[in-house]
């Protein structure tokens, strides 16, 4: 029996070859329906089958009946609605006006105890979807309504449901290469010898972007347990996977490589404590590239015009060490380490591959000696050791840096992506209001500017109103940023306090 969309697709086909051509028969209809249709001449049982379907269209058709039992109804709610100033704000993130404060907006819901809507959990469950959400706050903001929708949709409910662990081999078998790096990385937490035999199963078989990824998944959480292994791939063709197991390497102090680079630097840099005089690292470069220094995957060619080849070789070697070792070392503060280099011949090398590998290695003490000894040029790489450094110090480090005014030290404030204290934030304040008023300001400060208004303390809103120069030659061109920095900083203000207060 033909369905109405078949039928339909019939009429129109006579309708547009005509009856003569293509004779149309009347579809089987029950009643005085198909009566009608089965004595009409075709032309007129055509333009009546049209009819008749044009009608059915229009009044729908019957909902299908559900096969499986309806879900269980909602467990009743415990935890009270926020506010209508609350929902409004939630409202207007939702609708992209400021969505980049959900986040903010769910935590100090869960703080305060209330939940979202009813109204608004759709959008919020469709937002959240598609965004790096605290999991936590949004469980407690959600409410059992809120649970109990997101558990009827596919792409919801991975919001609140833990799903079961998958089984590693089934992933490996058919999953893409990131879902398998993925199951690699968390098996290997677990059960580092297991994710070895697993990745060893069709590791021949694996191409090389492949097995890159997959030692880099294990080398997320490599111990000496996988030394071996990892030494191993020094030894692979492919020059990628040596990159990478030098690097997973390089991370674990007590291995080979790690050892073999610290002799290799050893043997030519040294500090030299003079009497009465500051003392001086003096460092004599390698003459001569080795072919074990290739496979510990140290690059003949230097990459940087600004590094002739021996430098270039010592700069490698330096970034495959911990700036903590030469500290322990020598007997040194990274302080007094770093003022020696700046005697030495070879101090940019010294410093901008110490810069380089405190990030790496992520030491934070030498990260704020290297800050503290800033060469105004490195301004980026000086600002990629602040974002390793936690809120406290960061702040501690840039305040005095803020008021310098230098020009370019306005890219710290984006290092420092953290909720700021009160004391850092009159700073930032106070350095963008200088530089303001003189005229030393581009898109790129103003940019940091409007970004600021996310981690400024709100209990400053009101103070950050004065102190703008707004008699300024060109402050029409730059009220724009100020005001979207107001407006953003004031919205959260206001947002805190409705759910802190439940308005």
């Amino acid at each position: 029996m033909s369905t109405p969309d078949q039928i339909w697709q019939q009429a129109v086909t006579a309708a547009l070859l005509g009856t003569d051509r293509r004779p149309f028969a009347a579809p089987d209809a029950p009643g005085a329906l198909g009566q009608l249709l089965a004595a009409a001449p075709p032309e007129r049982a055509l333009l009546d089958t049209a009819a008749a379907l044009a009608q059915y269209r229009r009044a729908g058709a019957t909902a299908p009946q559900a096969s499986a039992a309806p879900p269980a109804p909602s467990p009743a709610e415990s935890a009270p609605l926020c506010g209508p100033r609350a929902t409004l704000h939630l409202r207007q993130i939702l609708g992209d006006q400021h969505r980049d404060l959900l986040g903010e907006w769910l935590a100090a819901a869960s703080a305060a105890g209330v939940r979202v809507p009813p109204a608004q959990l759709p959008a919020l469950l469709e937002k959240a979807h598609g965004q790096q959400i605290d999991r936590a706050s949004l469980l407690a903001a959600l409410g059992q309504r809120g649970l109990w929708l997101a558990q009827q949709h596919p792409s919801w409910r991975k919001l609140v449901v833990q799903g079961d662990v998958p089984n590693p081999q089934d992933v490996w078998e058919t999953g893409s290469e990131n879902a398998r790096a993925a199951v690699l990385e968390e098996l290997h937490r677990r059960d580092p010898a297991a994710a070895r035999e697993l990745l060893a199963t069709t590791w021949t078989k694996e191409k090389a972007d492949a097995r890159a990824t997959f030692a880099a998944a294990i080398g997320q959480s490599a111990t000496m347990d996988d030394e071996p292994w990892l030494e191993g791939l020094l030894d692979d063709r492919s020059k990628e996977v040596r990159r990478v197991a030098a690097g997973l390497l390089a991370r674990l102090p007590e291995s080979r490589l790690a050892q073999r680079m610290r002799q290799r630097a050893q043997a030519h840099i040294e500090l030299k404590r003079r009497l009465l005089r500051q003392p001086l690292i003096e460092l004599r470069l390698i003459e001569r590239f080795e072919p074990d220094m290739a496979r510990d995957s140290i690059d003949q060619k230097p990459q940087y015009s600004s590094y002739g080849e021996k430098a270039w070789w010592f700069h490698q070697i330096l970034l495959a060490i911990d700036p903590g070792h030469w500290s322990a070392t020598w007997g040194a503060s990274p302080a007094e380490i770093i003022a020696a280099a700046q005697q030495s011949e070879w101090r940019e090398l010294l410093i901008s591959s110490w810069r380089e590998a405190a990030s790496r290695f992520q030491n934070l003490e030498w990260a704020e000696a290297l800050v503290a000894a800033r060469q105004d040029k490195d301004m980026r790489e000086l600002a990629a050791m602040i974002a390793i450094m936690p809120p406290a110090q960061r702040e501690r480090v840039v305040a005095p840096l803020l008021r310098s005014d230098t020009e370019g030290v306005s890219q710290f404030i984006q290092s420092c992506a953290h909720p700021w204290s009160e004391p850092f934030a009159r700073e930032v304040l106070a350095h963008m209001q200088r530089l303001l008023g003189k005229g030393k300001i581009d898109w790129h400060t103003l940019d940091v500017l409007k970004n600021s208004a996310r981690f400024f303390p709100p209990a400053l809103a009101a103070q950050a109103n004065t102190g703008w120069n707004t008699q300024m030659r060109d402050w029409d061109r730059w009220q724009g940023a100020v005001d979207r920095f107001l407006i953003v900083l004031h919205f959260r203000a206001e947002m805190l306090d409705a759910l802190a207060n439940g308005l």
